[in-house]
């Protein structure tokens, strides 16, 4: 959308285990980072959130929050018509959360009247149908896979272990190591553009992962039967490509001023 990440704004809703790590890698890019996270502040009254409505200045809002339907911090519908209307003109959204943490026909709204800049679904209310208006008009549509790389379910796998092992008593003889598969791209020579380092960093975001593939499986529902479109959408999700996460990558380094070095390497890569 030709904005600077190191001069935009992020806002993340849900700083648990996720949203600290998007925050974390956003600080890396150099952006502006705003937390909102009400629970997390009450038990640790930390001063570094901020209320819900300071957030909605920023030129990306991302959320990471479970979905529930009750009690003071309720998320159901939590970014319905009224608090996409308080959001930047321009903004983009993101959800990775649970699809109804956002009100789907709002949102579908919001983007088509041109008052959000974009928004990046990987989450559905109603999953697993997929509403089409919505997705006609996301940015970046994803089938739920946020969290399905080789890593993560490694991750997911290693957590479910231990807490077994832990439960019995047992003694704990497993580990992934690097029993893991080969990654794709397990090198990437980005040859960098003089000047332009968020050029590099995208050309290699994008070789280690090229979203676009996703997103373009997903959206081949539009041209389904609806009947059709819940058991695709499982589908894409049961048999999902494997994918490999940045520490699995090296990066070859230049030895120009403007190769983002740091960045990369804050934000997963291994430099060689």
């Amino acid at each position: 959308f030709g904005f600077r990440l190191n001069n935009s704004t992020i806002g993340v809703v849900g700083v648990g285990n996720v949203g600290s790590r998007v925050a974390s890698k956003a600080a890396a890019l150099g952006m502006r980072v705003r937390l909102n996270d009400p629970p997390l502040e009450r038990e640790t009254g930390s001063a570094r959130f901020s209320p819900l409505d300071d957030l909605m200045d920023s030129d990306i809002v991302t959320l990471h929050v479970p979905l529930t339907r009750s009690g003071p911090d309720a998320t159901y519908h939590f970014f319905d018509r009224a608090r996409i209307a308080a959001m930047k003109r321009g903004a983009i959204l993101i959800n990775t959360a649970r699809g109804a943490v956002i009100d789907t026909p709002a949102l579908s709204a919001a983007l088509g009247q041109g008052r959000l800049r974009g928004a990046v679904v990987d989450v559905w209310e109603g999953e697993p149908s997929v509403d089409p208006e919505l997705l006609s008009r996301a940015t970046i549509a994803t089938a739920h896979i946020a969290g399905y790389s080789a890593d993560g379910k490694a991750a997911a796998s290693m957590m479910m272990y231990d807490a077994v092992c832990t439960h019995f008593g047992w003694e704990k003889t497993w580990e992934p190591g690097d029993r893991l598969p080969r990654p794709e791209h397990p090198l990437i020579d980005p040859e960098g553009v003089e000047g332009k380092p968020e050029e590099t960093l995208r050309r290699v975001v994008r070789t280690c992962y090229p979203i676009m593939s996703d997103d373009g499986e997903l959206r081949k529902v539009s041209a389904m039967a609806p009947e059709d479109r819940p058991g695709y959408f499982i589908g894409l999700r049961n048999n999902y490509p494997l994918r490999r996460e940045f520490p699995a990558t090296s990066v070859r380094r230049s030895n120009s001023a403007s190769f983002p070095a740091r960045e990369l390497s804050e934000i997963g890569f291994r430099l060689v």
